[in-house]
């Protein structure tokens, strides 16, 4: 069966793992309002003194839009969010700079690189609020590459933009009612994500630890079973600890740390990791991998949470077989295709599934068992380097469609093996 990719579903750039809050407190702070400040203009006009560059701006970016709170150099109003090389900057929350679009695969193929205004140098840096939320950038752009810019110049524009952050926060009239507002939904963000740590992983794995130590084993047999619970709750475990690792609580955002990752390793990892686990439900897993010679860059310790998470609905919910397959290349990007033979997601239930993590219900009165963490943390973790997770229950099973995009691939070549 092949997957359609619903074009609704991708995402040409990566999405903050927190975005319906960080939408939901840009609007509560009607950003702007602000724009005619004079302060504003300084910091663009600094912005380009230190890159020595035509055009700067500051953005705002929430929904489809990145608008331009101020900007020198061209006269525009925004553009749509598919055409901002700064919506890498907000989901990365560090400053990125690429000195030669041309030679940076995150942005040779962009639209505003590939297409007019043929953009060829880009530095921009986070505005990035006490709270932790990530609401916009400090950019500079050209038109021609540059040298690639020193740490004295980045550390600059990063200084700029932390002015424009603690900017916006000092308020034109105090009114304690917008305060209490925003602090309101900073806070429902943090309690959704501990109330999911707390529902959907410490109680189960309490109960694990618990029945763990109070069984003997009689037979081998006995002791294999025993052995592999006490794995599944030092697997559980190494989760939560993953991600209250490199989870910011207070927004309830993640960041990566980026480096190249063999994926096809990284993929035949988790699945041995689940072997004992698979054997003992009577489940089988095949993983199936192309001939990849290719390294992608992605954050290594939460593909691998992703991945894992994508398996483990395979050990809770799935039939008895499941198929992974490992596609790479360096013009498609990497696809993992998985297949079960089990019942199933109703077709009334797919949108359900994803509301768990932080959006939709209400994760303290829930009773749904769904799909519990796991498809909607790897959703996530996916979305945030720019790829996405498709479902399709159509026919017998399920069927899971992993995609990561080209500008991910950082060298090699895959061909399918004979």
């Amino acid at each position: 069966m092949t997957l359609t990719p619903n074009p609704r579903d991708l995402h040409p750039y990566p999405v903050p793992t927190n975005e319906p809050a960080r939408q939901r407190l840009m609007a509560a702070l009607n950003l702007e309002r602000r724009r005619d400040d004079p302060f504003f203009g300084h910091v663009v006009a600094m912005a380009q003194g230190i890159f020595d560059a035509p055009v700067a701006f500051i953005s705002l970016i929430s929904g489809d839009d990145q608008r331009f709170l101020r900007i020198e150099g061209i006269e525009m109003e925004g553009t749509p969010r598919t055409h901002s090389m700064c919506a890498y900057t907000v989901a990365a929350r560090h400053s990125i700079v690429s000195a030669d679009t041309h030679d940076d695969p995150r942005f040779r193929n962009h639209p505003i690189v590939a297409q007019p205004p043929h953009v060829l140098f880009s530095a921009s840096a986070p505005v990035i609020l006490s709270s932790g939320f990530c609401i916009g950038t400090v950019c500079a752009v050209d038109l021609v590459p540059h040298d690639p810019p020193c740490a004295d110049q980045i550390a600059q524009l990063d200084t700029l933009a932390a002015m424009v952050a603690r900017f916006y926060e000092v308020p034109l009239d105090p009114d304690p009612t917008d305060r209490a507002a925003i602090q309101t939904i900073e806070r429902d963000a943090q309690e959704a994500f501990l109330a999911l740590v707390g529902h959907e992983l410490r109680t189960p794995l309490n109960g694990i630890v618990g029945l763990s130590h109070c069984l003997t084993p009689a037979t081998a047999e006995d002791k294999d079973l025993v052995g592999a619970l006490q794995s599944s709750a030092s697997h559980l475990d190494a989760i939560i600890e993953n991600i209250l690792h490199f989870t910011e609580l207070r927004s309830g955002d993640i960041s990566l740390s980026e480096e190249e990752t063999d994926v096809a390793a990284l993929l035949q990892r988790v699945a041995a990791s689940l072997e004992t686990l698979m054997q003992a439900r009577g489940k089988t897993l095949s993983v199936t991998v192309e001939d990849c010679a290719v390294l992608v860059v992605t954050d290594r310790a939460k593909l691998e949470l992703a991945l894992t998470c994508l398996l483990d609905n395979v050990l809770a919910h799935g039939g008895t077989r499941a198929d992974v397959t490992l596609r790479v290349d360096p013009d498609d990007g990497v696809t993992v295709t998985l297949t079960d033979d089990g019942p199933g997601i109703s077709e009334d239930r797919i949108d359900a599934i994803w509301s768990a993590f932080g959006i939709g219900a209400d994760l303290h009165t829930r009773t749904a068992d769904g799909m519990g963490l796991g498809l909607p943390l790897t959703r996530r973790i996916v979305e945030l380097h720019g790829g996405s997770v498709q479902l399709d229950s159509s026919g017998a099973g399920l069927t899971a469609l992993l995609r990561l995009p080209a500008w991910r691939v950082a060298r090699g070549t895959c061909q399918t093996a004979g």
